[in-house]
Order: structure tokens, then sequence, then C-alpha cells
């Protein structure tokens, strides 16, 4: 299948699993959809994937993996080049300050 298709619906299946408190499966999903986005070279995607990655960890409180997946978030939006998706990761950096 199409690796930006499948790496956004596994990021769009993390919403009902986040929300209903299953952060494990979330975060599986996540990574995967990162893993997939990244391995395609797919710089917003996997820019998208890594700030959702940063924003449930600061959520949950694990401030070292949010700091980990948002610097992974900045480096792969500065490939993407997408002013929407820089505003969000920098609205996780301002929550890491």
């Amino acid at each position: 299948g199409d690796a930006l298709t499948l790496s956004r619906a596994l990021r769009n299946a993390a919403i009902p699993l986040r929300t209903s408190g299953d952060i494990d499966s979330a975060f599986s999903v996540l990574h995967e959809a990162f893993e997939i986005a990244a391995s395609q070279r797919l710089a917003s995607s996997a820019a998208n994937s890594a700030d959702v990655l940063a924003t449930v960890n600061l959520n949950i409180g694990e401030i070292a993996q949010a700091r980990h997946w948002y610097r992974i978030a900045v480096e792969w939006a500065q490939a993407a080049d997408e002013p929407p998706l820089t505003t969000s990761i920098e609205i996780v950096g301002v929550r890491l300050a």
C-alpha cells in the first residue's frame, strides 16, 4: 500500500487509543507510523508522527521521551518545510521549556 496513507491511518488510529487510556497501544501505532514514514523519507509524515509522540509523552509526564521525540520532530520538520507543522512542534517546545 501507499506508505503515506498507511502512516496517516496509524496516526489517526492512535487518537481513540489515547482517548480511551490505552497509551501502550497508542505508542505502538505511533511508533509504527513514524518508522514507516522515516523509512520512506516522508519528512512531513515522520515529523507529524514524532510530534504526536512528543505530545503524548509530554501529556503523561514522560519528559525525557517527550524531549527525544521533539528533537526528532524538529529535524524532520526542517526537511518538510511546512509552517503549520512547524508551529505545532514549536508549541511542544514551549511546553518543554
